[in-house]
């Protein structure tokens, strides 16, 4: 089994993943109980147990965590990096937010030794479909990498101040490789 899949079996439960074997998304298993079991037995699982890791192996590595008590502007775990929430104050309009939340983005990601034509998904929230969404939308068709787009989903929200009218979340892959500095972001 391929670390993918295991991480995949981690990230929706052990019984959601062993239910998609019936449908053929994971390969076909005799039963639920031998899904379970070739999980566990995994030689890569087992190598790193054996090791005195953790499953999934690699460490938590936080950055930007002096910006706000609350939470940190980056995490990364497991070959994947997890951006905080980016708002922008240099712009009253959603077109030029989304432009400075779009080159903050860049930043954080190369930061963290990856760009964003490894990104996974986003999350975009504007503060009014009617006026926000198709300024915000034209900035990100600009922006994305069009020969690897992430999943996406966007919604209408109050948002923390009044005068912000976008906000955007994303997850990327980093490379195997990855040796994140430990330097404020």
């Amino acid at each position: 089994m391929s670390w993918q899949t295991l991480c995949f079996i981690s990230a929706v439960g052990l019984g959601a993943a062993c239910a998609f074997t019936s449908v053929g998304l994971l390969p076909r298993l005799k039963s639920a109980q031998q899904c379970i079991l070739n999980t566990f037995m995994s030689s890569s699982y087992l190598d790193n147990i054996n090791k005195g890791g953790t499953p999934g192996g690699a460490e938590i590595v936080r950055l930007g965590t002096d910006q706000d008590p609350r939470y940190s502007a980056v995490v990364v775990h497991r070959g994947t990096v997890y951006l905080t929430g980016q708002v922008s104050f240099a712009a009253e309009d959603a077109r030029g937010q989304a432009i400075d939340i779009f080159n903050k983005i860049d930043k954080m990601l190369a930061q963290a030794g990856t760009d964003k034509s490894r990104l996974l998904t986003a999350m975009i929230w504007v503060k009014d479909m009617k006026t926000d969404f198709v300024p915000m939308n034209e900035e990100w068709n600009a922006w994305i990498d069009p020969d690897n787009k992430p999943t996406r989903a966007c919604v209408e929200s109050p948002l923390a101040r009044e005068s912000l009218r976008v906000e955007v979340q994303v997850t990327a892959a980093v490379g195997e490789d990855f040796n994140a500095p430990r330097a404020k972001l």
